[in-house]
C-alpha cells in the first residue's frame, strides 16, 4: 500500500547529464538567470559596503566626541554642549 507522497510523486528516472543539443532558448534562459544573480550579487555587496561605511562614520563620530570631551573635561572648561546628562536646575 503506497503512501499519499508515492502517489503524488511517482518514481522518475532523472537525467544527470544535459542534452547534447544545444537549446537557444534554455541557453538564453540560463544566461538571463546567471546575469541576474550577477546583478543581485553586486547589489548585495554595494548594500553591505554602505551599511559598513555609515557603521564606520558613526564610530568615528563617537570617538571623537568622546575625545572632544575628555580633552574638555581634563581643561576644566564646560563644552557647549552637555557630554553627560544633568539633571535640571531647580530654583
Amino acid at each position: 500500500m503506497s503512501n499519499r507522497l508515492e502517489r503524488e510523486f511517482p518514481a522518475h528516472r532523472w537525467q544527470a547529464v544535459p542534452p547534447i543539443r544545444r537549446d537557444p532558448v534554455l541557453h538564453d534562459m540560463a544566461e538571463h538567470y546567471l546575469a541576474r544573480g550577477r546583478q543581485l550579487r553586486s547589489e548585495a555587496f554595494l548594500r553591505t559596503a554602505r551599511i559598513l561605511f555609515a557603521a564606520v562614520g558613526r564610530a568615528l563620530a563617537q570617538v571623537v566626541t568622546f575625545f572632544h570631551c575628555a580633552a574638555y573635561g581634563i581643561a576644566k572648561r564646560p563644552p557647549e554642549h552637555d557630554c553627560r546628562c544633568a539633571a535640571p536646575r531647580r530654583a
